[in-house]
């Protein structure tokens, strides 16, 4: 029995692997290191017995500076945060999400119509919840076919110019069911 819920547990992936992280000690551990001295232990040692006694803390930046430690070792500590955190710029995410995201404006197919940067900022803002300033959008000129249109926005002088993706459809209104009554 034991083992046939060891293996549904490992299929259904619920246990977490504990992972080893980065503490600062604030006394002297035992067979762990000095007052002061960056250790690497397991995170359920960390969080369930290091922090609760006060007799260490996480390794963060700030960490490192208020307990003074010596600029190699905080060089060293520093670097294994580096390595351990993985850094995503708000930036980047933000051209994986332009990247990714394709916006869809409906269009009416009996009218004539004209989708300016005006409307482009609107739908950015109403469905995609992104806020884009119209200085920053270029379109060569207004969008008046139906489907998939390729357009540019300005992020900043440093990334310059990035491709979003602009789909108009035709719009499909929805039309009320007409109720039926059943006679007996």
């Amino acid at each position: 029995k034991k083992e046939k819920a060891r293996r549904n547990l490992l299929r259904t992936g619920k246990k977490k692997d504990p992972g080893l992280i980065l503490v600062v000690l604030k006394k002297a551990v035992e067979n762990l290191g000095k007052e002061h001295q960056v250790v690497q232990v397991k995170r359920g040692y960390a969080t369930n017995y290091l922090i609760p006694t006060k007799s260490a803390v996480y390794a963060t930046r700030e960490n490192l500076f208020k307990f003074g430690i010596t600029m190699p070792a905080r060089k060293a500590a520093i670097a294994a945060l580096d390595l351990t955190i993985k850094k995503v710029s708000p930036t980047d995410n933000l051209l994986k999400y332009l990247a990714r995201e394709t916006l869809k404006i409906e269009a009416s197919q009996d009218k004539s119509w004209c989708i300016s940067k005006y409307t482009v900022a609107q739908e950015y803002q109403r469905k995609l919840q992104l806020y884009v300033p119209l200085q920053s959008l270029i379109m060569q000129k207004p969008l008046q076919t139906f489907g998939l249109h390729r357009i540019k926005i300005k992020v900043n002088d440093k990334i310059g110019l990035v491709p979003a993706k602009i789909n108009i459809v035709k719009h499909v209104p929805k039309t009320k069911q007409s109720e039926t009554s059943v006679v007996s």
